[in-house]
């Protein structure tokens, strides 16, 4: 009952055991369910519902400012859907894809190679993005 999703919490052991001193092992753990992982591009962390998307029609239908966008692969179609997006995942990998490149320089933070993500997560579900970490979470994991 000490730690709820989204904490981060600091493991710490030592061997040999019950010896003051010797602490000589830290972990960072984060507390929650991970959906997906992938590589991440850029260094941020974004909070919002999903908005998963099978066509970049019904990507540009359903994103509204602020959701975070999962499809299997973005191009040039994807665009309006993409400008209001806080964040995507994209099952495509690669540092040279569309998603990649766009949301470098649109300054989102992306998840490329995020394998099964529009099976995985659910539309309009509240997900963590973490582009440092290279991973999707359930609900809002805001101590990362």
């Amino acid at each position: 009952g000490l730690a709820k999703d989204g904490d981060l919490v600091i493991i710490v052991a030592g061997v040999p055991l019950g010896e003051t001193g010797t602490t000589n092992l830290m972990k960072l753990q984060l507390i929650g369910t991970q959906l997906v992982k992938g590589l991440g591009v850029g260094d941020q962390s974004v909070i919002g519902n999903a908005v998963v998307a099978t066509s970049a029609e019904e990507a540009n239908a359903k994103m509204q400012d602020g959701d975070i966008l999962v499809a299997k692969t973005t191009d040039k179609d994807y665009m309006p859907a993409i400008k209001k997006a806080s964040g995507m995942v994209v099952e495509v990998s690669g540092l040279t894809s569309h998603a990649a490149v766009v949301g470098l320089s649109l300054g989102i933070p992306v998840i490329v190679g995020a394998t099964d993500a529009t099976s995985k997560i659910q539309s309009g579900s509240k997900i963590t993005v973490d582009a440092r970490r290279g991973a999707v979470y359930q609900g809002e994991a805001t101590n990362l």
